[in-house]
């Protein structure tokens, strides 16, 4: 069930649903608080989303609770793939909030974890260097960011294929990054895709 609600939810914040996420995210931490068994191997997760989709939602101090916790709960069940996710969703916090240098103290290590461990999704490297990316355009580190963006993007097309749907992301920050280092062409040109990705994979309603 837990595992269920937790996909549920995840996929109503892909939709950009995130009060709708929340609750179903919320549902499942309520059914492991209830159970009788060690349950931090979905209970990490699971505050992992929610402080994401807090962020999301600008609810900082909220966030940075959940994040905390997974860090203590970690230190008694070390999972390295939890760990570095926690990294990553700190790294974003603190991107949103303003403060780079942590920022990008924080995604260093979550890359660090993600790229010794031989079971790291490809989609959760590709995040991590699209978030790194991000991090040092803030930080006017704008060649470094195009070249981070570039790495997360080629991550994507060689083992999902050019138009899966997470490169819409990663086209909208280069689009952004592009216009900032005043290359117009380029940054219509992958707004655009970002756009057609977007269209194709969720339709006019997720264009948010």
């Amino acid at each position: 069930t837990v595992p269920i609600l937790s996909q549920i939810g995840l996929t109503q914040n892909r939709l950009c649903k995130y009060s709708e996420a929340l609750r179903y995210f919320f549902d499942g931490l309520e059914i492991l608080d209830k159970s009788n068994f060690s349950h931090n191997f979905f209970r990490i997760p699971l505050l992992n989303n929610i402080g994401e989709t807090e962020t999301q939602l600008a609810q900082f101090d909220k966030a940075q609770a959940r994040f905390q916790e997974c860090f203590q709960l970690l230190e008694n069940d070390s999972s390295d793939l939890d760990l570095a996710i926690t990294y990553k969703n700190n790294a974003v916090l603190h991107r949103d909030k303003g403060l780079y240098i942590q920022a990008q103290e924080m995604i260093n290590k979550c890359i660090e974890i993600e790229e010794k461990c031989p079971s790291t999704p490809d989609s959760d490297l590709s995040e991590a260097y699209l978030v790194k990316g991000q991090i040092l355009a803030k930080l006017a580190m704008t060649e470094e960011g195009l070249n981070s963006m570039l790495q997360s993007m080629n991550i994507i097309k060689e083992k999902r294929g050019e138009d899966h749907p997470d490169t819409a992301a990663i086209w909208n920050s280069l689009g952004s990054l592009y216009s900032s280092l005043g290359k117009y062409k380029e940054a219509k040109q992958a707004l655009e895709n970002s756009l057609n990705v977007s269209l194709h994979h969720f339709g006019q309603d997720h264009l948010e």
